[in-house]
């Protein structure tokens, strides 16, 4: 009885399902560091991503730029500087001529270039041997470098001018810095901005619009004249031209210069503090222009995202992109649709440090926040600590995407953190859970598919694992109670669980998700595996098996003994004095203990292939698990070879499959019959219940209810089922 009771194969089968389902990621481009994040992916109710490179291709290109009061428009697609040419906007221009020579576009431009740390270089693919150009640095220079090249600037350029100070940029700075030597130069470039008389050093801020313009006290015209800019034109350049280029999805870099004669401070100096250095040097400039970069949408991102929101899932962008500019790449992806209100699901992160960067708004009002914005602008990593804070305090299970270094709290932070494995650091790869090997969000929204579908893989085979255990106490209990022989011995309880109902418990593990597994909602995340409509199934799968196994029994000793009880037995064996008589009626009970050996496996079979769903029908998909088919044909040979191997069937395990004749191998099937017959119209009970159980998921999920508070609504709900 003891060995009949205890599941020895559910670890076992746990821990392979989640090590194989781990395997399968990889294929879909999910590499995932920490096991149990296969099973809590299933759970993921919301998921905050980055834009660039996760919902777009991270591969811009320059479409528009702006200097000296004028528009222009840079054609080309790619990195390929050797097509495309830059035009002014709204002037139709003579064939073969261009503005690329214009001042304030190359002015912009070289000045941009200072500012970048990005190369391009020619690649050859060593399978094909075709050339392509790409970028080595940050995509978001990679266009500038491009366009500089596109307008004629020399290939280095760069070289020409010494850099003697780079301050790169930070989430806090919003911007880069640098300062060149310019020293004997009377302008920037050919064709460029004239330089002051005297002038030393040229510092080039390149950043976000507002922070760039705001720092700003001159601007460069057209003619290449530079005069003072007012405060109603830096609110006019931002709302005609910042937010135009905004509302078109459109990256917004802003390019301010500086010319300096005598440096305020020895900016080679190891002394002087970054912070210093930046603060002496940041204001005071000339706005010189801005660029404006496309970032096309990755391929699948806009399904993907309709498949997460009919999953239950919310997905939330965090940008540090101007707010117009990532209000219109999410409406392009569906992350915000047309009735969705501005106001109420999209905002700049300032609105949650209203009084400073480090003084964030109250715990209540950040999570009311965020439970209606699905868009977060001008975000630092800081935010994104935050933000993942106060989804989880809603009891929401989250899954944060990131890159950088200051990402890694925030990838700690959440339930599912989730690294980008081209873009990203180590740092931020050892603080999540999983790695995208691609960078995709599609990848993400693949791999919550997988995770609920090896979740209710696990849940079908401890269901089928546990029900199995549940007939053999049966089993034995009842043989016990109305003094039948034993129907199997300990040793043949060991084989029958760990033999013949381990592979097709592990194939379970394995089963495919079913095809609406998407449309269901996310299951709460303190959720036991076994829900209350579950063991329902399971004690009355387990009681159909045992009245099944039970009546095979002891119709098969009343044929092969005549007799049913033990005691009829003992007095069988009292009035036959001879030792062969006593020997025959051991077989015989053999024989009957294996007819029901033999029909408990063959109802163990059939109900593996039930046990893949517990609520359609055993035949819907019958076949699409080949691992299910190659388990039960093991399951079948272990039978066989536990039955029909002298020795080791008689000796060891005490069964005699060559002996029960054609009877006892007919009969054995009607135990598999009636199994499929009774658990099949079960399931029209256990189909009830889940749908019930389901419906209460989604309308928690509409009213908002926490995970503390399912236990309480369901009590409330359903007090005849409890999860049922």
């Amino acid at each position: 009885l003891a060995v009949a009771a205890i599941p020895e194969g559910i670890p076992l089968c746990v821990t392979i399902s989640l090590a194989i389902g781990c395997q399968e990621m990889v294929a879909k481009n999910v590499q995932v560091r920490k096991i149990a994040a296969v099973e809590t992916l299933g759970s993921a109710s919301v998921i905050c991503s980055d834009k660039t490179g996760t919902l777009t291709e991270g591969k811009m290109t320059m479409t528009k730029m702006w200097s000296g009061g004028l528009e222009y428009n840079v054609t080309g697609q790619g990195f390929d500087p050797t097509k495309g040419a830059v035009f002014r906007a709204g002037v139709v221009a003579a064939p073969g001529s261009n503005s690329n020579r214009e001042l304030g576009v190359r002015s912009t431009l070289l000045a941009a270039l200072l500012c970048c740390d990005t190369q391009l270089f020619l690649e050859e693919d060593p399978s094909t041997g075709e050339r392509t150009w790409q970028y080595r640095g940050n995509s978001s220079e990679a266009p500038i470098v491009v366009a500089a090249r596109k307008v004629g600037l020399p290939e280095d350029i760069v070289s020409q001018y010494r850099r003697i100070l780079t301050i790169p940029f930070s989430s806090s700075r919003k911007m880069m810095l640098t300062v060149t030597e310019v020293a004997g130069r009377s302008q920037l470039c050919e064709g460029g901005m004239a330089l002051p008389p005297m002038t030393s050093s040229f510092t080039v801020c390149k950043g976000a619009p507002n922070w760039i313009i705001q720092n700003c006290s001159s601007i460069l015209r057209a003619d290449g004249s530079i005069d003072p800019l007012s405060e109603a034109e830096k609110l006019q350049i931002n709302t005609q031209v910042v937010d135009a280029y905004s509302d078109l999805a459109l990256r917004v870099l802003a390019v301010a210069v500086g010319c300096i004669q005598q440096p305020p401070l020895d900016l080679e100096s190891e002394d002087i503090s970054v912070d210093q250095k930046f603060e002496a040097l940041k204001s005071g400039l000339t706005l010189c222009g801005m660029v404006a970069s496309m970032d096309p949408d990755r391929e699948g991102v806009q399904e993907s995202v309709l498949a997460a929101r009919g999953a239950g899932i919310r997905v939330v962008m965090i940008t540090g992109d101007y707010l117009k500019t990532a209000i219109a790449i999410a409406r392009r992806v569906d992350i915000l649709q047309d009735h969705d209100s501005l106001t109420d699901s999209a905002v700049d992160c300032n609105m949650l440090r209203p009084a400073g960067d480090d003084q964030y708004l109250c715990d209540e009002k950040i999570d009311d926040m965020t439970s209606r914005v699905r868009v977060f602008a001008r975000a630092k990593p800081a935010d994104k600590l935050e933000i993942v804070k106060s989804l989880q305090r809603q009891g929401l299970v989250c899954a944060m995407t990131g890159d950088g270094v200051n990402d890694a709290p925030a990838l700690h932070e959440a339930r599912i953190g989730v690294a980008m494995g081209l873009q990203g650091t180590e740092v931020a790869k050892g603080a999540a859970e999983m790695v995208l090997t691609d960078d995709n969000f599609t990848s993400i929204v693949k791999a919550v598919e997988k995770g609920r579908a090896i979740y209710a893989g696990i849940q079908k085979f401890v269901a089928f694992i546990m029900s199995v255990h549940i007939a053999e106490v049966i089993q034995i209990f009842f043989c016990v109670v109305v003094s039948m022989p034993l129907m199997r011995t300990p040793l043949q309880i060991l084989f029958l669980i760990l033999v013949t109902d381990l592979p097709p418990s592990i194939a379970l593990g394995m089963e495919p998700g079913e095809r609406n597994i998407l449309e269901q909602p996310p299951r709460p995340k303190e959720e036991p595996i076994v829900l209350g409509w579950m063991w329902i199934s399971i004690c009355l799968n387990g009681l159909i098996l045992s009245v099944v196994i039970i009546g095979v029994y002891v119709v098969s000793l009343q044929h092969y003994l005549g007799v049913v009880f033990l005691s009829d037995i003992l007095e069988k064996k009292k009035g036959t004095p001879s030792e062969a008589e006593i020997h025959d009626i051991d077989m015989n009970l053999s024989k009957a203990r294996t007819v029901a050996f033999i029909s408990l496996v063959f109802c163990e079979n059939v109900r593996a292939y039930i046990c893949r769903s517990f609520s359609e029908p055993v035949w819907v998909d019958l076949c699409t698990n080949s691992v299910m088919q190659r388990a039960v044909l093991m399951a079948q040979v272990a039978m066989l070879c536990a039955v029909l191997i002298p020795f080791f069937s008689t000796d060891i395990l005490g069964l005699d499959g060559l002996h029960i004749g054609w009877w006892g191998w007919l009969f054995s099937l009607v135990g598999p019959a009636a199994t499929l017959v009774l658990c099949e119209l079960s399931k029209l009970l256990t189909k009830w219940q889940m749908k019930r159980y389901q419906r209460q998921l989604q309308l928690m999920s509409d009213e908002g209810v926490s995970d503390g508070e399912v236990d309480s609504y369901e009590d409330s709900t359903d007090s005849d089922f409890g999860r049922s």
